[in-house]
């Protein structure tokens, strides 16, 4: 990568916009998670939120998070939390369970 390309990069980064599907956007990005996720597309149990990235309109990345996982030792040693504090705090913890990124741009 030469050091001229660097700016046109950054102001690229500027225009990508991540923001939360419409309710109307739900079957096409499932849809495009099933076509091009390698682990295809995985019904989320419990709540989930689903983001997509956006560059000047068409989608560039894919993004599905949902609920934590109850028992996770690495991740429960690595916060510190007593049962008492997890049991409390688990919901405000999320997953990510897919991330798609098109390299080629594809998914327009």
């Amino acid at each position: 990568m030469r050091s001229t390309d660097l700016p046109a990069e950054a102001d690229l980064l500027k225009q990508i916009m991540v923001r939360l599907i419409n309710l109307h956007e739900r079957e096409e990005f499932e849809r495009r998670l099933e076509a091009h996720h390698y682990l295809g597309r995985r019904a989320l149990h419990g709540p989930s939120l689903h983001y997509v990235a956006e560059l000047v309109g068409p989608y560039v990345a894919l993004l599905d998070f949902g609920v934590a996982a109850l028992h996770t030792k690495a991740r429960d040693g690595w916060i510190g939390w007593s049962p008492r504090q997890r049991a409390r705090r688990l919901g405000l913890v999320a997953t990510n369970s897919r991330f798609l990124v098109s390299p080629e741009r594809e998914m327009v």
